[in-house]
């Protein structure tokens, strides 16, 4: 596996929890108790979604490189922005997916962090390096060596983690180019409120590296080939 790119943003789920207690700004839809109910009990969401892209959207590395370098991780509104400007990054690229996976389940907020971590630490673990990480308004780079140009037909895969103030799941499996939008369409409709913590991971990090297929099986088995 070559080396991945990563960004880091966490905050602990408790304070964020103690923040969403008294800040947010009022639901359009919603009246104020509702959200309240939702925002601050004792109940967060983590989801995650992978999407496989053929190396043939060759901009995508650099624009996730871009937008990430550039990200004000040490704020709540940097955090939105990365998370908007990523998924922006995707939709354009439709075209190019080929597989995909979820998750999002709903977890008691004293159980949140280990797993995020735990699902965090598995994620970093596929890669052989980390070549860019931007950590808490820190950046960190370094030359991956190994580049290799590949021939087309290779894959990207770009991984979201995220924590949200939601009491009940995002979305549930992908299976298809369109259940990949929908998932997609509702991150893009979060609160800003609600988004706690929020990893974005792709590998390789810059082209022309890329993955074969073996490579993409073997680190990520569990994929579903887009329909």
């Amino acid at each position: 596996m070559g080396a991945g790119g990563i960004l880091i943003f966490f905050i602990s789920f408790y304070l964020l929890k103690k923040a969403f207690a008294t800040t947010g700004t009022a639901s359009a839809t919603a009246p104020p108790m509702a959200r309240d109910r939702e925002r601050d009990n004792d109940i967060v969401t983590l989801s995650k979604i992978q999407v496989a892209l053929l190396a043939t959207a060759t901009e995508v590395q650099e624009q996730l490189s871009q937008i990430s370098l550039s990200a004000d991780t040490e704020t709540e509104e940097g955090l939105w922005e990365l998370l908007r400007e990523t998924l922006l990054v995707l939709n354009r690229n439709e075209e190019h997916w080929t597989h995909g996976f979820s998750s999002s389940e709903k977890v008691k907020i004293q159980d949140a962090e280990t797993k995020f971590d735990r699902w965090c630490f598995e994620e970093r673990s596929r890669f052989s390096g980390e070549s860019l990480v931007n950590a808490n308004g820190k950046v960190r780079s370094q030359e991956n060596g190994s580049v290799q140009n590949r021939a087309e037909g290779m894959y990207i895969v770009v991984t979201l983690l995220l924590g949200t103030a939601n009491d009940r799941p995002l979305f549930e499996d992908v299976h298809s180019v369109t259940d990949v939008k929908n998932a997609l369409a509702t991150l893009s409709g979060l609160r800003r409120d609600y988004l706690m913590t929020f990893y974005l991971l792709w590998t390789p990090q810059q082209a022309p590296e890329s993955l074969d297929y073996d490579e993409m099986l073997s680190e990520y088995p569990f994929m579903y080939q887009l329909v």
